[in-house]
């Protein structure tokens, strides 16, 4: 290899040691080669730690052979299942957080609403593999006034409008019904003492 390897190789390099061991030496060596080099320099902090928690999740799935260079290159912009998981609790709660999850909230949290739970795993992880792309090649907006608004398929039903009529003249109506029992309640009195 020519020159040094990076802090950030040097990194990705010790924990996948730390996750994988010996298997890890078979299959890339005790040194972080040039190609494993330019492909940790290549990784974004986010990158970085995905694929870091794609190779914990493999374990806790007792699959433990290393991963080749390729594989971890596919893990870059594919989050992980335990990744997904919390990304949806938190649209599902609309506690976003970036700007993947507020475009997920504006477009599909209605639609998750009236799925499935086993439909909304699946269409949550199309939808975030989607924003991925879309951020990456700089096509991922969301306007905060769109998070807003109500759904394009939403109706308003008669009940809406009447509750929205009906606004503010409860107390009047009341107090209205209330000064007509005290009217009957004292004509009842009058005829009871005659």
């Amino acid at each position: 290899m020519s020159g040094e390897p990076s802090d950030k190789a040097l990194l990705l390099f010790g924990n996948m040691i730390e996750l994988y061991g010996p298997d890890w030496y078979r299959v890339h060596g005790s040194e972080p080669s040039e190609r494993f080099c330019v492909f940790a320099d290549s990784l974004e902090h986010e990158q970085l730690v995905r694929v870091i928690g794609h190779c914990q999740e493999r374990l806790s799935n007792n699959i433990g052979f290393a991963p080749a260079l390729g594989l971890l290159n596919s893990w870059r912009d594919v989050p992980s299942n335990t990744e997904l998981q919390l990304a949806r609790d938190r649209v599902m709660g609309k506690q976003h957080i970036n700007e993947i999850e507020r475009w997920i909230l504006s477009r599909m949290r209605f639609n998750f609403s009236r799925m499935a739970p086993r439909d909304v795993e699946r269409e949550f992880r199309l939808a975030y593999l989607q924003a991925i792309q879309l951020k990456k090649h700089g096509g991922l907006f969301v306007e905060e006034n769109e998070i807003l608004r109500l759904p394009i398929n939403t109706t308003v039903m008669p009940t809406d409008k009447a509750r929205q009529e009906f606004n503010g003249e409860l107390p009047l109506r009341l107090e209205n019904w209330l000064k007509k029992l005290r009217v009957l309640a004292e004509k009842r009195n009058v005829s009871r003492k005659e």
